[in-house]
């Protein structure tokens, strides 16, 4: 009896000394993530993304990790304040499904989908291709959520984030953190593990470049349909909507023909105490020109312009300063010898 009791006693002392050396941490992989989503629609017509993608880089020694988010169609700011909410209910044991439950996220008032998927996937997702995801992980038409993942713990996952709405944008917030087991000692990684997250990040690397590439080149294509829109609506004498076009060009990138253009809507739709402080902007950028003969053909293009609009509109009756500004600029620019670019 004597032998047995102590058997007993030390079995508890292995077993409360096991638990002991449990011990769980949480780790913020992304404080709270805010995304705008143009509609479907938009999408289409190439003038916005419906869809975006999150990357989720785990710690190592992950034992399970969640996520929340909440869309809705204002735009605004808000923290969902999972990772606050996960260490308030944090025991030795980790996180009991029971507690978890009582997590609560803002409502929202848009649907979105989130799809739980991997890098390849991932870019399939956003090239508007066929692609395959994590069901279980994954939510369709949700308001708002919060989603506990205890499996597919590897490197290289993606949140997938879309709008799947037509007409309607929408703004979705999502809060990533992960339950790590800091008792358990790190191993080192093999080779192959090495070469595997070398590649992993490689790709990764190249998926990012080429989402910015692509970024770049709609933002390049706007830029150019403002600029022709403005100088299309000034040549039919429409002078208000040729500035608001100018403008908007110009909120995307700046160019001193764009000024001379915005320059010349003011004067003809006489606003000739600004036109003046515009052409002078323009004027200040010549020499960010990339060659002598390109600010030569920006700065007579503009004379050009301002002549003719003399005889092309009769109710202007007298030619603006700006036209002597722009010729000194002229002669200025004609006697540089060699021409530096000047930023």
């Amino acid at each position: 009896m004597f032998i047995m009791r102590n058997i007993y006693l030390l079995l508890c002392l292995v077993i409360s000394g096991t638990l002991l050396s449990q011990k769980y941490d949480l780790q913020q992989i992304h404080a709270t993530q805010k995304f705008y989503l143009n509609n479907a629609t938009r999408e289409a017509l190439g003038t916005g993304n419906s869809k975006t993608t999150l990357s989720i880089p785990l710690p190592d020694n992950t034992v399970e990790w969640y996520y929340s988010f909440s869309a809705t169609r204002e735009d605004g700011s808000q923290s969902l304040n999972l990772f606050g909410q996960l260490i308030n209910i944090l025991e030795p044991s980790g996180i009991s499904g029971a507690m978890f439950g009582a997590i609560t996220v803002p409502d929202g008032n848009a649907a979105c989908n989130i799809y739980m998927t991997d890098f390849e996937n991932a870019r399939l997702f956003e090239e508007g291709s066929r692609f395959t995801y994590y069901p279980a992980h994954s939510r369709e038409s949700y308001t708002e959520g919060v989603v506990k993942v205890n499996e597919f713990n590897g490197q290289g996952l993606y949140l997938c984030i879309e709008n799947p709405a037509n007409w309607e944008g929408a703004t979705v917030f999502v809060e990533v953190t992960a339950l790590v087991d800091t008792a358990k000692p790190e191993k080192a990684p093999t080779t192959e593990e090495i070469i595997t997250d070398g590649i992993v990040n490689l790709l990764g690397a190249i998926q990012e470049n080429n989402k910015a590439k692509k970024e770049a080149r709609k933002q390049e294509e706007q830029f150019r349909n403002y600029w022709n829109t403005g100088r299309v609506f000034y040549e039919s004498g429409d002078f208000e909507t040729a500035m608001s076009y100018t403008q908007k060009a110009l909120e995307l990138g700046e160019h001193p023909t764009l000024y001379f253009n915005l320059g010349l809507d003011q004067w003809c739709s006489d606003s000739s105490n600004t036109c003046t402080a515009t052409y002078l902007k323009g004027l200040n950028m010549i020499y960010q020109l990339e060659s002598q003969e390109e600010a030569i053909e920006a700065l007579e293009a503009s004379i050009q312009d301002l002549e003719e609009a003399v005889s092309k509109y009769h109710f202007v009756s007298y030619t603006p300063p700006a036209v002597r500004l722009l010729a000194l600029k002229l002669e200025e620019v004609k006697a540089v010898e060699k021409w530096k670019r000047r930023f």
